[in-house]
């Protein structure tokens, strides 16, 4: 859906077509009724149809003058000029998303490159990278304060590079070679005139002049400079070493390159946080053995005061400060503590929690805690309001309004900041993952908490039922009459579920339920991982248990006769089994196994088969083969037939003939999250963390590839060979296929 809109947008009206998604998260843009059957001779016009869900949210932020809402989540951005209407949406990695001081300008990676967005005209530019090289997806990106110029990491044959993108002009303006081979961090002086890039030897700083200079900051003796943060105005960052006996920490002025101050903590070998106070003053948090400390320094005489916490934030991730720096909050991990700087004193205030936030004013503070968001007046402590959610509450810039997310991560309330008020929601996110589709394919079955929506073609409206448990997964059936099943790995209960359709309305039945839990092991070590089903023949296994050769634990495999109850255990594998599949006849199973962890690889790296057998009611396995990999397998698939299987391998993809056990296919890859073939076996679709590659299996030879962000995937083909539907971490379903109008 495109349509004209008016936005305001730090200030300044713009007029654009953009991309809407409805409020009712229908698939946007509407996938068309014609598609065609999707083969090795038309593939190449494969292309994304739809995508259903607005992505999880990560965070929110508002515009400086508080007229826009922004909501990053785990697709892109999605931006509301006015709260009560539709958002926006800018596609990209929004945790790495930047804007310039004024909002005129946007950065955001996307697929392997940056998208750059003038947000007055909406227009955009493309900063991409070289074939052999690729973008640091772990390492943030940088405008300068005016927008002109952009910062970012690249890595290839050659090492890293840090490059300076000319926004102005759109072209490369320069770049300079890192001598690191991994960057753990990276930070922008809060002057926009240095970059420090903390690395594995020894930290850089690069200075922002009219060429990009580098200054080691490797030190030849001892431990390497840490923990480094900028001044809020001057020249200079701090970091800290270590010895035997305390924690040195040095002032450094990068306009002279020298070291201009050396204090201490006198805990040696601390975990060491830095940072400044509004005011300039330098900040430690140090923890050791239980013991918590903070330091104060005054940079102009030298003065420190100190004082001391029971609590243990060891790893302390945020800190804020009240607006005239009375109070500080150190965040940790599900718990917080709060500095009175006047008393160097911990304190626990009425409004004492998990994430505290202060308005702009420093009137009042927001505190999160325990499903609870608190509202509380600074001036005498006490509660104005209290609401159900969770997460960092926001302040807007004015301190009028009042944001965080619903207990369920789906929604967003925005109140007003006082003692009543009615709240705005802004929904739609985290809702959607998929099931595949119905055993005919007459439907694309999403699933949000315990509802099932049932879309038919071209997928435009749905029909839902509630289902009875959360983990529930397709088994077998037609349209009309679907059977779902769900297995307990803590009680070991197996319980399977019919959807039928009589006149398009759709009812829930229970089917049988199977009490595992006398016959799986107790031991812990050994809980079950992975389970698989055949349901038509009767059959149900599971596969548990740790590495032999590391964990010296058992794995095993667990098969069970539903008709007589009979069950039985399998020690033949080594290695961690960590994939099941049986065949469309049942009878063969799959199985993967490999254990990485810490340098240490399992011995036992393997695809095998079994032909699956039933005994006087007992369900037997007989290798028929064996094939060893130089990666941990970690997925297995059949095709319809039982004739080929896929194998991820975790650095090769490969495809064999289940009766000769030839390789048909191989390719190296990395990232591999899911593979499937098609309905006719012709095609093989593989998923990686930014691409959705298909494969002909008669010639071995790519034939598309599309970008497709996010991780931990699942694809699925249709029955009829028409669709491909992606579901990932993000609650995102992505639609593929091949229009006739394309």
């Amino acid at each position: 859906m495109r349509r004209m809109i008016s936005i305001l947008l730090g200030g300044l009206i713009v007029l654009a077509a953009l991309p809407l998604l409805a409020q009712d998260a229908a698939f946007i843009p509407q996938p068309p009724l014609n598609v065609e059957i999707i083969t090795p001779e038309n593939a190449s016009r494969l292309e994304l149809l739809g995508t259903l869900g607005r992505g999880t949210i990560e965070d929110m932020l508002w515009s400086p003058n508080g007229e826009t809402f922004v909501v990053k989540s785990s697709i892109g951005l999605w931006i509301y000029t006015d709260i009560h209407e539709e958002p926006f949406f800018i596609e990209g990695a929004s945790y790495f998303a930047v804007f310039d001081e004024a909002w005129n300008t946007l950065a955001i990676p996307n697929h392997g490159g940056i998208d750059i967005w003038n947000l007055q005209t909406l227009e955009t530019q493309a900063v991409t990278v070289e074939t052999d090289e690729a973008l640091d997806s772990r390492s943030p990106i940088f405008l300068s304060g005016d927008g002109s110029q952009l910062y970012y990491l690249v890595y290839g044959s050659s090492g890293y590079e840090l490059r300076r993108w000319n926004v102005s002009e759109n072209q490369l303006r320069d770049s300079l070679a890192i001598n690191t081979s991994w960057v753990r961090d990276m930070s922008l002086s809060p002057r926009g005139d240095a970059l420090l890039i903390d690395n594995n030897t020894g930290s850089e700083l690069i200075l922002l002049n009219d060429a990009l200079e580098s200054l080691s900051l490797y030190r030849p003796e001892g431990y390497q400079p840490a923990g480094m943060v900028f001044h809020p105005s001057e020249p200079v960052f701090a970091y800290f070493t270590y010895d035997n006996t305390e924690t040195p920490i040095t002032l450094f002025n990068y306009e002279t390159g020298q070291d201009t101050a050396t204090y201490s903590v006198s805990i040696p070998y601390a975990s060491v946080t830095l940072f400044f106070s509004p005011q300039g003053d330098l900040m430690a948090r140090a923890a050791h053995n239980y013991v918590g400390e903070l330091y104060m320094w005054d940079l102009e005489t030298g003065a420190v005061r100190t004082g001391s916490s029971e609590q243990n934030i060891d790893d302390p991730f945020q800190t804020h400060f009240n607006p005239d720096g009375r109070y500080l909050v150190i965040e940790g991990y599900n718990q917080s503590e709060i500095w009175d700087l006047e008393t160097m004193q911990t304190i626990e205030p009425p409004w004492a929690g998990t994430y505290i936030r202060f308005n702009p004013d420093g009137t009042q503070v927001a505190v999160s805690d325990f499903g609870q968001v608190s509202l509380y007046s600074l001036q005498d402590d006490t509660l104005i309001r209290e609401f159900t959610g969770r997460g960092a509450p926001f302040f807007n810039p004015t301190g009028d309004q009042l944001a965080f997310r619903d207990r369920s991560e789906r929604s967003i309330s925005i109140y007003p900041a006082a003692a009543e008020g009615e709240a705005v929601q802004v929904s739609g996110y985290g809702e959607y993952s998929t099931l595949g589709f119905s055993p005919e394919g007459g439907y694309l079955l999403t699933q949000t908490g315990l509802e099932l929506a049932l879309w038919e073609a071209p997928f435009s409206d749905s029909v839902s039922v509630t289902l009875p448990d959360a983990q529930i997964r397709t088994a077998s059936g037609t349209d009309q009459s679907m059977r779902f099943s769900t297995f307990d790995f803590g009680s070991g209960r197996l319980q399977t579920w019919w959807i039928d359709e009589t006149d398009g309305a759709f009812t829930v039945r229970e089917g049988e339920i199977f009490d595992f839990s006398d016959e799986l092991l107790d031991d812990p070590a050994g809980r079950m991982y992975y389970t698989t089903l055949d349901a038509d023949e009767g059959l149900f296994v599971g596969a548990g248990g740790e590495d032999t050769e590391y964990y010296g634990g058992t794995p095993y495999l667990f098969l069970r006769d539903l008709v007589s109850g009979r069950y039985e255990y399998v020690y033949d594998h080594t290695g961690t089994i960590n994939a099941l599949a049986l065949s469309p006849d049942g009878n063969t199973l799959a199985t993967g196994s490999g254990y990485l962890t810490e340098g240490y690889m399992s011995e036992d790296r393997t695809l095998r088969l079994w032909d699956v057998s039933h005994i006087d009611g007992v369900a037997r396995l007989t290798e028929r083969a064996r094939f060893d990999y130089s990666g941990i397998v970690m997925d297995v698939v059949f095709d319809t037939t039982g004739s080929l299987i896929a194998v991820d391998a975790w650095q090769e993809i490969s495809v064999r003939d289940t009766l000769t056990g030839r390789e048909i296919f191989q390719h190296d890859t990395y990232n591999t999250n899911d593979l499937t073939f098609s309905p006719d076996s012709r095609l093989l679709v593989t998923k990686t963390d930014n691409q959705l590659q298909v494969w002909n299996l008669e010639t071995n030879v790519l034939l598309a590839s599309l970008p497709a962000n996010g991780w931990w995937s699942e694809i699925y083909f249709d029955p009829n060979g028409r669709w491909i539907a992606t579901s990932d971490y993000n609650d995102v379903v992505r639609l593929y296929g091949v229009s006739e109008d394309s």
